[in-house]
């Protein structure tokens, strides 16, 4: 791995070398380096306020979670869009990546993944005022999780159109989003 006595740009090569080496579902060791080296690259970006560079990072990665367990990839995915957070101004970035990783999450039927996404996709577009985008995909989500009976998305999910609905100052629907928990 690169230590942290390094050039930003020498440490970035070196964790890039790293995930440009072909693995295998066996090869655990290297599967285990590419992943650090993905959290490091990642950290490095947000450091560097470089949310370009982290989306593509997250796009090139896809291979790699292919080989990972479920739980391990959602983690991963998770992490690498939190980076975001730190980075001004990068939330329409954000945005777009959290859709193609759902759409990914779709294509590898990762359900809990793309609900888990779709969660963090609404809360995405409360922060950013887009309150109609955020109440025609909570809709959509409700039924999918009614259908799961998943209840701890479904009380998050419920939380978040109470938002919605308070921030567009209707208090008769946030109050029965409310109580809907």
């Amino acid at each position: 791995m690169a230590d942290s006595s390094t050039t930003p740009q020498r440490s970035e090569q070196e964790l890039q070398e790293i995930l440009s080496k072909p693995a295998g579902p066996k090869d655990d060791q290297l599967l285990k380096d590419k992943e650090q080296a993905i959290t490091q690259l990642a950290t490095l970006y947000r450091t560097n306020q470089d949310a370009t560079s982290l989306a593509q990072l997250v796009h090139s990665s896809r291979p790699l979670m292919e080989h990972l367990a479920k739980a391990k990839t959602a983690k991963l995915i998770r992490t690498l869009l939190d980076d975001f957070s730190a980075i001004p101004n990068a939330s329409k970035l954000q945005i777009q990546v959290t859709k193609d990783n759902i759409e990914w999450a779709k294509a590898e039927k990762r359900i809990f993944l793309k609900q888990s996404l779709e969660t963090r996709l609404i809360a995405l577009y409360i922060d950013t005022l887009a309150y109609k985008d955020a109440l025609a995909l909570i809709n959509s989500l409700l039924r999918e999780l009614k259908k799961l009976d998943d209840k701890m998305v479904l009380t998050e999910v419920h939380l978040l159109e109470s938002r919605v609905h308070h921030a567009l100052s209707n208090m008769p629907k946030a109050k029965v989003c409310f109580r809907a928990l």
